[in-house]
């Protein structure tokens, strides 16, 4: 992506990896970079249309029953589309998102690569969500027929997905028989003609870019201790804010617009994510735990095993939700004793979110951070390289900003390990990016000794270790 003239950020271009991390001072828009790739997943999924499925294609389906789409190529048609539009956004887009006009310029301007777009999207690899099979027509027939037969009145447009093709099928009866392929062209003309085709077009359009796009986007805010702590009175705050709203006759409020204005679009969609899943996954790790993986159980079956293993060295214990008043406690493993949320350390009320997109996750979703260190003990900050390592083993893409030296030479390690026990080089899957001075510098292959270069860390240190010893000299000489 290329951001120029956004805040601090004068012009600064980046690729978004699978591991993307942002090192850099205070203040030279570390998080700006972080909302502007998590904008663009946002765009994608929200203000982002396809129009693959149109009147011709109901009409192929009318005529021949069927009609099939090459997977390849609508990824490559999403790609190009969603490339070309994005880049002709409106900044109104990024003041509405960041929630501040004064960093939003006449000169502001952000675009994305093609690159940049796929990696917002599943890759072909890992297209197995072709899932909107059963959508139910109901067919307005003789009275007779339907009393007699219920499940003749139900018609679908059922899914088959070979990796390589989309076949969308129309069926009638029910899924649990056998499907008729028998339905005349006149049958089907006749169902077709009782369904709203435009809206049928759009919700088909809809579902077939939603399998190219990840389940989830988390982004954990820097602010997800306060969100954490507060999630309850900012759910009454809010509610009140919008029964405010909408007293007035003259006023009219999308409640999912108007009630994010208090804040940036990653903090509001924290909190969104929180309440959205908390209620629904109180004890759940479907998919670390091997639910949902199906065919790739062999290919992701050891990296699930280590995200497991490593959630489990940095976080003593579980999170549980009381459905009763909407509470989190946290049990540990030493005495199994139910502590309030609001009596935890800073390092486990910073340490819900990120286990709470892993109740959630799936392969290929995608995963923003600030400051994963937070509060967090070196050791364990050690353990969140490892974790994060992990994630992108099994396909969540991991954008990371951190001021933790300790985090980036556990990832420099990891990557030398893999390198040498491997043999093969894991460190193309990794960029670290330092900002300063309005722009941003890529550091190079983190396993080259001659590119890691970690001033923004060990001038600092070095500077601390050459005051010690001074005054350890003066006061030898004293």
């Amino acid at each position: 992506m290329k951001i120029m003239n956004l805040g601090p950020i004068k012009e600064f271009e980046f690729k978004l990896n699978k591991l993307t991390i942002l090192i850099g001072k205070n203040g030279t828009g570390k998080t700006l970079t972080t909302y502007t790739a998590y904008a663009l997943s946002v765009w994608i999924r929200e203000k982002f249309s396809v129009d693959i499925v149109n009147e011709d294609t109901i009409k192929c389906i009318i005529k021949n029953g069927f009609y099939k789409l090459n997977v390849t190529e609508v990824y490559n048609y999403i790609v190009d589309k969603a490339t070309k539009e994005f880049n002709g956004v409106d900044n109104s887009f990024f003041k509405f998102f960041f929630n501040d006009e004064s960093i939003i310029t006449d000169r502001t301007a952000i675009s994305a690569s093609k690159d940049d777009i796929k990696s917002c999207l599943k890759s072909l690899e890992s297209l197995d969500n072709f899932d909107f099979a059963g959508l139910i027509w109901k067919y307005v027939g003789e009275r007779d027929n339907e009393k007699s037969n219920k499940e003749a009145n139900k018609n679908y447009l059922n899914v088959e997905y070979d990796k390589k093709t989309v076949n969308l099928i129309y069926s009638r009866g029910s899924l649990d028989r056998e499907i008729d392929q028998a339905s005349s062209m006149q049958d089907r003309e006749k169902q077709f003609n009782r369904i709203k085709t435009a809206a049928m077009i759009r919700m088909l359009n809809d579902n077939i870019l939603n399998a190219y796009v990840p389940k989830n986007r988390v982004y954990l805010p820097a602010e997800r201790i306060g969100i954490n702590v507060f999630r309850n009175e900012l759910t009454s705050a809010r509610a009140e804010k919008f029964s405010d709203l909408t007293s007035t006759v003259e006023t009219k409020v999308n409640p999912n617009e108007e009630l994010a204005l208090n804040y940036p679009r990653p903090i509001d969609d924290y909190f969104r994510f929180l309440n959205r899943t908390i209620p629904l996954n109180s004890n759940l790790y479907r998919y670390i735990d091997g639910f949902g993986i199906q065919d790739n159980k062999n290919k992701y079956f050891e990296g699930l095993k280590k995200i497991r293993s490593s959630r489990n060295a940095i976080i003593p214990g579980e999170y549980e939700y009381n459905p009763d008043n909407n509470s989190i406690t946290f049990k540990t493993k030493a005495s199994g004793r139910a502590i309030s949320f609001n009596l935890l350390s800073s390092s486990l009320k910073s340490l819900f979110g990120i286990d709470w997109f892993l109740r959630n996750m799936r392969h290929g979703d995608l995963l923003f951070i600030d400051e994963p260190e937070m509060n967090l003990h070196p050791e364990k900050q050690v353990k969140i390289a490892e974790l994060m390592l992990a994630l992108i083993d099994i396909g969540v893409r991991v954008i990371v900003s951190t001021h933790s030296d300790y985090f980036i030479k556990a990832v420099i390690n990891l990557l030398l390990e893999r390198k040498l026990y491997e043999k093969e080089s894991y460190s193309k899957n990794t960029d670290v990016y330092l900002l300063k001075n309005g722009h941003g510098e890529k550091i190079g292959d983190l396993t080259e000794e001659e590119n890691v270069n970690l001033a923004n860390f060990d001038d600092s240190s070095i500077t601390l270790n050459n005051e010690y010893f001074d005054l350890m000299e003066k006061l030898e000489n004293d």
